[in-house]
């Protein structure tokens, strides 16, 4: 099978996670937060994807394309792709959810570097936008659909069943 075979399997799952999600945490949490940190870095890592396949026709039209030339088209990624896996690995060491990992990201949000802020900006949107549907749900109809409890407003059948409240205090 080689390349070929692991590659439709990664595309076989059928998610808009893919690799990201078997190498962290996410199969495991039912966060909608962290679902949708990882749909953001999906969406960043899209544009990436973009300029290989921008590259790659180049190069197949029989345009010079220069080892140069590639490098300096991808040079900002030897920035941005550390940053992302730093972000990701605190994010999975401390097992953020919920405000925390909003707020974690909002944090990274005045980055000097331009291509990582617009990155960082990305992923916030879409965690803010989790956030948001969770609220808006709550404030206009009463509903807290939140399997998770990483929202900050809870049922109390939910607190009583879980044994403590939603700090995790017994």
């Amino acid at each position: 099978e080689g390349r070929g075979g692991a590659r439709q399997e990664e595309e076989g799952e059928g998610s808009k996670e893919g690799a990201f999600s078997d190498r962290f945490y996410l199969r495991r949490v039912d966060s909608v937060f962290v679902r949708a940190f990882a749909v953001g870095m999906q969406e960043v890592l899209d544009a990436f994807r973009r300029d290989l396949i921008q590259l790659e026709a180049r190069s197949l039209r029989d345009d010079p394309t220069t080892l140069t030339y590639v490098v300096a088209q991808l040079e900002h990624y030897h920035v941005l792709f550390p940053f992302l896996e730093s972000l990701c690995a605190s994010i999975c060491e401390e097992e953020m959810k919920g405000g925390r990992l909003l707020s974690h990201i909002h944090s990274y949000r005045l980055h000097g570097v331009p291509y990582v802020r617009a990155a960082v900006d990305t992923l916030f949107a879409a965690v803010q936008k989790a956030f948001l549907r969770q609220l808006s749900a709550w404030v206009l109809f009463g509903v807290v659909a939140d399997r998770a409890c990483d929202f900050f407003i809870a049922e109390v059948d939910a607190l009583v069943e879980g044994g403590g409240d939603r700090a995790g205090n017994q």
